[in-house]
């Protein structure tokens, strides 16, 4: 019997999980999310049910007790849709149409099946469960708390190079080792995934140190624990995402004059490109000599991947092993016969599903980085504070995208994705009823 096609559950996981199912059905909505994050920190992509030869991992019995909640609390009544949650559904059905036309077989059609189930499981319940500031604040400090002990024990895996989540499966017992330092991942299938799950909650740590004293202690451990997380990955993607974060943290005071901001960062590289002998996005490949990793291949990975451009554009390719020669272990990430080592999340968008999936990949961000600037209008926020977590939820979706440049979400980090598009998804609907609701004060106070 093949063993991939065997369950492998550990009495410790099923625990955890039942434990999990347990609180999400009985804790109040705003806490219904917890345990979801939870699970996505501490439990690997190892532990997993096998029915009729389809994977159904803990998480994704996690998710299906999110829905069976949602489903029998009718906390789906008054669900409002925004311009976000099309996309997203958009983007999503052609995941799996392109899929479907991209490879015609019936492994990679139950492969796609399951990838857009985990996406509108966690999207669409987190954002039936977080529907305002409150609830983004409940989830930033439980958020906190998590990290603490998954930082620590990272730092035995660096003291030890044993990865105590190996008893879950899913991750490697001994510690992967480059150029003579230690790279730890924790629950995470890369080390590069866990230094990304920490560089890019940063920012969302630091806007819950900006809510005021009493969340401060809680943030200082949580930021405190990423950082642990981004130094023990020993990574130089999760660096560079840091860098921009705290780049992203520095212009808050500048929020004003982004228009100036981003016409200047467009100035910049259109200057790169013309004094450049390269195209521009072989900036990695120099930056990565300061920083270590592998920029020069994920800079041709971008330009190879335009070259080929006529392969892909439609619906996606099924094999791009001949694109080079690069071994799979070079950068690090799923090993996959049909295709070279894929390190970038807007590549891996072109290539599953062409011009069609990464155009509403993009839009997706897109109408993010719009909800949360229509949102920093100073009357669209009842305080400063809100401001402030606004402007880090921004920073957040910042880093992810330049994370993406790097790195593939190809784990259980994936939910922490979805979870920040979610809340954005919703705080600029609150925000839209906040509005409304002013507007029709004012209008009973105006004289008639």
């Amino acid at each position: 019997m093949d063993p991939s096609q065997a369950t492998h559950l550990t009495p410790l996981a099923l625990v955890i999980v039942v434990l999990s199912a347990l609180f999400t059905l009985g804790a109040p909505r705003r806490s219904a999310v917890l345990p979801l994050l939870a699970v996505a920190c501490y439990l690997p992509l190892g532990q997993a049910v096998v029915f009729l030869g389809l994977h159904f991992w803990l998480i994704r019995l996690l998710l299906a007790v999110c829905i069976g909640r949602v489903i029998l609390r009718r906390e789906y009544r008054g669900f409002s849709w925004t311009a976000l949650d099309r996309a997203f559904l958009l983007w999503v059905a052609a995941t799996l149409v392109c899929g479907i036309l991209n490879r015609p077989t019936r492994a990679y059609f139950i492969n796609r099946l399951g990838y857009v189930y985990n996406a509108l499981a966690a999207y669409f319940f987190v954002r039936i469960v977080v529907r305002d500031w409150g609830d983004v604040v409940h989830s930033a400090r439980f958020l906190a708390l998590l990290m603490l002990p998954l930082a620590a024990l990272m730092v035995v895996e660096k003291q030890t190079g044993q990865n105590v989540f190996s008893v879950f499966g899913g991750v490697p017992e001994l510690t992967i080792e480059r150029d003579g330092r230690l790279r730890c991942q924790g629950a995470f299938q890369h080390p590069i995934l866990a230094g990304t799950f920490g560089a890019t909650n940063l920012p969302i740590l630091m806007g819950l140190w900006s809510q005021g004293a009493r969340f401060r202690r809680r943030a200082g451990v949580g930021v405190l624990s990423a950082v642990v997380m981004i130094v023990t990955s020993a990574s130089s993607g999760p660096l560079l995402v840091t860098l921009a974060a705290l780049l992203g943290l520095m212009l808050w005071k500048q929020r004003r004059r982004l228009r100036v901001v981003r016409w200047g960062i467009v100035l910049a590289i259109a200057a790169l490109a013309a004094v450049m002998k390269a195209p521009v996005w072989y900036v990695t490949a120099h930056l990565s000599k300061i920083t270590g990793g592998t920029g020069w291949y994920r800079a041709w990975l971008i330009d190879t991947t335009l070259k080929h451009m006529r392969e892909w554009w439609l619906c996606g390719t099924a094999h791009t092993a001949d694109w080079g020669v690069f071994p799979v272990s070079k950068a690090g990430a799923v090993v996959d016969p049909d295709h070279i080592d894929i390190t970038n999340q807007f590549v891996l968008e072109a290539i599953t599903g062409g011009l069609l999936k990464l155009g509403l990949f993009v839009l997706i961000i897109v109408l993010a980085f719009r909800g949360i600037g229509r949102q920093m209008r100073p009357e669209s926020a009842s305080s400063i504070a809100h401001l402030r977590m606004l402007w880090s939820l921004g920073v957040a979706l910042a880093a992810h995208c330049m994370a993406f440049l790097s790195v593939t979400y190809f784990d259980q980090v994936i939910v922490f994705w979805y979870w920040l598009l979610a809340v954005i998804a919703s705080l600029t609907l609150c925000c839209r009823s906040t509005d409304t609701a002013t507007e029709s004060m004012l209008g009973r106070c105006s004289p008639k």
